[in-house]
């Protein structure tokens, strides 16, 4: 419960899930308005493991998974059945697919613990270089361009 306080997930009335935290609810009606926006999403990435890379949230997400009890693959915060590729799209766990599959927790999502040091399912940072480079490319830039 301390990790949810500090990190502000239960900042709404009551100790209940803050409205930002809730707002990710897939029965959340307001999602739909965000459809216009799909078209301009190049690629998704879903984490799978709540305890992810070694780092400081490592311990945390575990236990935050345990706490909250998901009862499947999660990233600590967020089921991986909440977070799957668009109808037709292919999910894999190489990091230069647009849809990635990354055995990490939320935090290494954000690429803020670095690339894991082996297996390519392990890799956030090198999954957002790719997709940089490619929305460069798309626009005519060069990755420096």
């Amino acid at each position: 419960r301390e990790l949810a306080r500090r990190e502000g997930y239960c900042e709404g009335a009551g100790g209940t899930a803050s409205p930002a935290y809730a707002s990710l609810s897939t029965r959340n009606p307001s999602i739909s308005r965000a459809a216009r926006w799909r078209a301009r999403v190049n690629g998704s990435m879903c984490g799978t493991s709540a305890f992810g890379l070694w780092s400081i949230y490592s311990l945390e997400m575990q236990a935050l998974e345990q706490w909250v009890g998901f009862g499947q693959p999660n990233d600590g915060v967020v089921p991986a059945a909440s977070c799957a590729a668009p109808d037709g799209a292919e999910a894999g766990s190489i990091p230069t697919m647009s849809q990635y599959t990354a055995g990490v927790n939320h935090y290494d999502l954000t690429c803020r613990n670095g690339d894991g040091w082996w297996d390519d399912d392990r890799r956030p940072c090198a999954w957002y270089l790719a997709r940089a480079s490619e929305a460069a490319a798309a626009a005519g830039l060069g990755m420096y361009g």
